[in-house]
């Protein structure tokens, strides 16, 4: 606890960090990762008490993961402050260091002795064990990705039906991003000029949507920022909605704000945080991607990659849709006419019949 030399710089340091290293290699779940890198750093560091916590669905809280011994007391307030870097004041026998995801503070390793540690030294070395664990989390979350998309490309190529295939991809979209409200996926009908929702999912609550068939209409400038292949972002502040880039796409926040909650229904109802991608084909635009949070700053550029990502998955997806129903309604109209060519040939020789007996 109070050495003189640096903790940071010390060989069996080093030597820890590098067998933690190899015994993350393996893992592919993010909460064994954090545990698993707590035990280690309790032995290490030579103390009683630690915890590891992650920002919570609201990034102004954090939600308490893992703690050592079971039952031990933690300042979640200061473990938040900590993250939203306020230099909050920590005690002298806490150490603390950040953990990041996807571009972001995501979580605190906290270590807590019954003497003082020695700063800068111990600050330090904790900090390459939380720099070692965003190493790990970052893997664990890019083999994840690949996991997903190869997925859906199975799906894809099974020929799964479209409305399997769009749930499929709201699916894994919702495993990537962990959005805590909703996604949905909306096909344009430039006819009618109109947007309808044809698949919705929704995380915030049990229960099937209610959205599915709504079409929304679609005026010169939504089918203008349609044609943009870009990821438009928005939060939701008290005066509207805020959009992330300069340019004049709040009303398309506007329209797909859908999901507007009457005075009776609970406050998460409402999105906070949306992303929206438009899909577009050969033929133009085909249809939208949406994923919304319940929370402000929920999301990220990291999401919006993600989400771009997925729009080539979405747009196969509609065109095979668009394929089926064209097939199925061809197929129908063959056989229309294949009953009433049967029906016509049947009168036929019934008359026939009737004409020889006279």
């Amino acid at each position: 606890m109070n050495e003189s030399r640096d903790a940071s710089h010390d060989l069996a340091f080093w030597i820890f960090l590098d067998e933690l290293k190899n015994s993350l290699r393996p893992v592919r779940e993010d909460q064994n990762a954090l545990r698993l890198s707590l035990r280690r750093s309790l032995d290490h560091f030579k103390v009683d008490e630690g915890s590891i916590a992650v920002t919570a669905a609201d990034a102004s809280q954090v939600e308490l993961i893992a703690a050592f011994p079971r039952g031990s007391k933690w300042d979640l307030n200061l473990m938040a402050a900590f993250l939203q870097k306020q230099r909050p004041r920590i005690p002298p026998n806490v150490i603390m260091a950040p953990v990041q995801r996807r571009g972001r503070l995501w979580g605190v390793l906290s270590l807590r002795g019954e003497r003082d540690f020695e700063i800068p030294a111990s600050y330090l070395a904790l900090r390459r064990v939380g720099n070692l664990i965003s190493e790990t989390i970052e893997a664990i979350d890019r083999e994840r990705n690949i996991e997903v998309r190869s997925q859906i490309d199975r799906k894809i190529l099974e020929q799964l039906r479209p409305r399997d295939l769009f749930y499929q991809i709201l699916h894994g979209l919702r495993s990537l991003t962990h959005y805590d409200h909703s996604s949905a996926l909306l096909i344009c009908d430039q006819r009618e000029n109109v947007m309808e929702v044809v698949a919705e999912q929704i995380a915030w609550c049990k229960g099937k949507s209610r959205r599915i068939g709504l079409k929304l209409p679609l005026t010169d400038e939504i089918w203008a920022l349609l044609r943009n292949n870009m990821v438009y972002g928005f939060e939701r502040r008290e005066a509207g909605w805020d959009e992330w880039s300069d340019g004049q796409s709040k009303q398309l926040a506007e329209l797909l704000d859908y999901n507007k909650a009457p005075e009776s229904s609970p406050s998460d109802a409402r999105e906070y945080s949306m992303l929206c991608a438009p899909l577009a084909g050969r033929e133009g635009v085909m249809g939208l991607l949406k994923v919304a949070a319940g929370f402000p700053g929920a999301f990220s550029s990291y999401e919006a990659d993600l989400v771009q990502r997925f729009t080539p998955l979405a747009a196969v997806a509609i065109q095979n849709s668009q394929r089926t129903v064209t097939l199925e309604a061809k197929m129908l109209e063959a056989e229309k006419k294949h009953a009433i060519a049967n029906l016509l040939r049947g009168v036929s020789h019934d008359v026939n019949n009737a004409l020889g007996c006279v």
